[in-house]
Formats: structure tokens, C-alpha cells, sequence
């Protein structure tokens, strides 16, 4: 007894390829020269001291601009009671990856560490958590955060506000 091969007709197969090909490529999509990483533009990071000084411009307003070229343009300055960084047109991930981008951007320095929970910052521009009971706490768009800074995803377009400040519960 031998097998016996019988010859099928092969068009069903071939427009079955076919549909499965176009069905799948439409849900595909490639990478193109837009994508960013995850990455949020436009973002403008606010640094409030509250009446301690920062290593940097105590006791003033500062604000940073792109200049088009890939640097940094410092675009004014003010005398005030409390120091105020504004840093406009930034790009980050989280609310720790702008700070980041902040000290490049301007060159102040951040530190932070990391626990199971995530990362929380210790200091910026040398103002260090704990001092009379004041820490470093972020806003996005308003809204205290809740989570860890590099768990604080963020979008084009949104304002972060870092504040050292004493205890925002009460």
C-alpha cells in the first residue's frame, strides 16, 4: 500500500496568503522620523524654594529658554523674596527625567535616590530635604503627585512644578 499524492489546487492558498498579508500589514506599524521615545516636549519646569536659598540665584527669578540651537539662553532676572527657576521647552519622560534635563539645561545640581518604591529626589541646586521640615514635592499640571517622580509620567505641553515645602497634608 503506498500513499497516494493527490495535486490540490493551489489559488485557495495563494488569495488566503494574500488576505492574511494585507490583514496583518495593516497592523503593523513601523517606526518613522517622528517617534520620541515616550519622550514629552515643550515642558516647563518650575523650581520653588520657598525662603531657602539655592546655591545658584538666591533670592531671585530666573527663567531659561531654548535658543535654538541646542543650548540654553538665561532670558531674565529678578530680584524677589524667594527663588524661582522657570526653565521653558524641556524634554522628559517622568517627573525625575526632567530635573535632568533641568541641570543640562542650566547646570544646577540635582541628586536623588532610588527605594522599592521608586526614585525620590534629595536635593536641587543644593537645597537639601529635611531642613525645618521641608522636602521636595512635584505638581504636574497642578496636581501633587502621588507617586514617584520616575513613575510621574508625563505629556507634551505640561508644566512641572517642583516645591520644597513643608508638609502639604497638614
Amino acid at each position: 500500500m503506498g500513499v497516494r499524492w493527490s495535486r490540490m489546487d493551489p489559488r485557495p492558498l495563494v488569495v488566503l496568503t494574500v488576505v492574511m498579508a494585507l490583514l496583518v500589514a495593516g497592523c503593523i506599524t513601523l517606526p518613522n522620523g517622528d517617534e520620541n521615545d515616550g519622550q514629552a516636549e515643550d515642558i516647563t519646569l518650575v523650581l520653588e524654594f520657598e525662603d531657602f536659598d539655592p546655591n545658584s540665584f538666591p533670592d531671585q527669578r530666573v527663567e531659561w529658554d531654548p535658543d535654538g540651537e541646542g543650548g540654553w539662553t538665561r532670558v531674565t532676572e529678578a530680584r524677589l523674596d524667594d527663588a524661582i527657576y522657570v526653565i521653558n521647552g524641556l524634554t522628559a519622560t517622568d517627573a525625575l527625567d526632567i530635573l535632568g534635563a533641568a541641570a543640562e539645561a542650566t547646570g544646577i545640581h540635582v541628586q536623588h535616590h532610588v527605594e522599592s518604591q521608586g526614585a525620590f529626589v534629595d536635593s536641587i541646586d543644593r537645597v537639601v530635604n529635611g531642613r525645618d521640615g521641608h522636602y521636595w514635592s512635584y505638581y504636574v499640571n497642578g496636581d501633587y503627585g502621588l507617586v514617584a517622580a520616575d513613575a510621574a509620567d508625563l505629556s507634551d505641553g505640561d508644566e512641572v512644578r517642583w516645591v520644597y515645602m513643608g508638609n502639604p497634608f497638614g
